[in-house]
């Protein structure tokens, strides 16, 4: 089965992100857990890449948002899949709501629209600043296909099963 180009032969296609390249273990933040934690929010979003995949952007992408996630303690996962992003962001709710303007601002795609956002008890996500996949080890098309789910309205909570499905499929 193949991974992502670059993932360093990983046949899950996931790729978790941090300043070192390895895992970021996050403990799941609650109000009141930590000294200015806000509340938990989560943010849904999809749009058309304007890069070719397998350019190198994708990574490019991936080792910016590393960085920028991690000190904000923001958390998610990415799954690009032909020319469509599909990204949950999840955290400190004024830190999603900058991550997404600035995602929502870049360039390297269009039509960026939010499916859903909400507050959040726990992360979906709490292991990676940023999980990604590329639809070479699982297709969301072919996952939802095979579970009898229509793509034609995107429902928020079928996208996020798609991706706990993904990350549940890590070999980390």
């Amino acid at each position: 089965m193949p991974g992502c180009k670059g993932d360093g032969g990983q046949a899950s296609g996931i790729r978790p992100w941090n300043r070192s390249g390895s895992r970021r273990v996050m403990r799941s933040a609650t109000r009141g857990q930590s000294a200015g934690m806000t509340d938990l929010i989560a943010i849904l979003y999809r749009s058309e890449a304007l890069t070719k995949a397998g350019s190198g952007e994708d990574t490019r992408i991936l080792t910016a948002a590393q960085g920028r996630n991690g000190s904000l303690l923001v958390t998610g996962f990415l799954h690009r899949e032909n020319d469509v992003f599909y990204q949950w962001l999840e955290g400190p709710a004024a830190a999603v709501r900058t991550v997404f303007a600035s995602i929502a601002a870049d360039r390297r795609h269009r039509d960026v629209r939010k499916l859903s956002e909400f507050a959040i008890d726990e992360r979906s996500f709490p292991r990676w600043s940023m999980a990604y996949s590329d639809g070479s080890a699982t297709s969301l098309f072919d996952w939802a296909a095979k579970a009898g789910i229509s793509l034609h309205m995107v429902q928020p909570d079928r996208i996020l099963a798609f991706l706990q499905y993904c990350s549940q499929r890590s070999l980390f």
